[in-house]
């Protein structure tokens, strides 16, 4: 078996835009020159700094050439990259006074790669079984019915059908938005700990009045973070990770 690294599956990305089989790449040679580069700036560079600020420039590039293949409307972008650019600050803060910290600058650009290179390597067929069941089996039967001229009786399966496989139409984007996007809420899980440690020090300096950094979700987010909560309390590694 191949040992897998992270030059592997940049190498193996930068032959999946080549060949043009990223579909929200295709066609996109600017956007595509500006991968190859930064790629491949990020392989030949040693300093984490440096790394950091190259990968920050690769994570906006994908994201938006993902994003708008998903939907063209931009709206939102500018305020979404200079939250970003804090994000990466906060990261390089953290990760500079912790030699346990996992950088999740970085981290989120090599799941996309790896997640890329396992989805379209024959030999990991088997992991995607359920997605291969649900989704482009859909497309399968619904090419069947309609070749078999019946819409009167089809028709409406057919439609619905369809819908259910619309999804492989985005499968590249929206695999690339979910990986660079699924930490962006880490630092609020940090912060906790950070005051938590904090209250614990002071102390030991005679400061026993001191107030803790908080803060107030809106009323539209509730419903998003009451939801997160339910799926992780029904996940079996909930109740695995949580046990006393």
């Amino acid at each position: 078996m191949v040992q897998v690294s992270e030059n592997t599956v940049m190498d193996f990305f930068l032959d999946l835009m080549k060949k043009d089989e990223i579909q929200y790449l295709v066609s996109k040679e600017e956007e595509k020159e500006c991968i190859t580069t930064l790629i491949k700036k990020l392989k030949t560079t040693e300093e984490i700094h440096d790394k950091i600020q190259i990968a920050k420039e690769l994570w906006k590039t994908l994201f938006e050439a993902s994003m708008v293949y998903i939907d063209p409307d931009k709206q939102g972008y500018d305020e979404l990259f200079n939250y970003f650019d804090e994000f990466v600050s906060f990261e390089e803060l953290i990760f500079a006074s912790d030699d346990f910290y996992r950088d999740h600058t970085l981290h989120s650009l090599w799941v996309y790669f790896l997640g890329e290179y396992i989805f379209k390597q024959s030999e990991f067929e088997y992991l995607l079984s359920n997605f291969n069941r649900n989704f482009r089996q859909a497309a399968l039967i619904s090419k069947y019915y309609k070749a078999l001229e019946k819409p009167t009786i089809f028709g409406e399966l057919c439609a619905i059908l369809d819908r259910v496989a619309g999804i492989l139409n985005y499968e590249d984007a929206i695999r690339c938005v979910i990986s660079l996007t699924h930490d962006l809420g880490y630092p609020l899980k940090k912060i906790a700990k950070i005051n938590s440690a904090i209250g614990k020090v002071l102390p030991f300096f005679s400061i026993s009045s001191f107030g803790e950094f908080s803060f107030q979700f809106e009323t539209i987010q509730q419903f998003y973070i009451e939801k997160d909560y339910q799926n992780q309390i029904f996940h079996p590694h909930y109740h695995r990770n949580n046990l006393k």
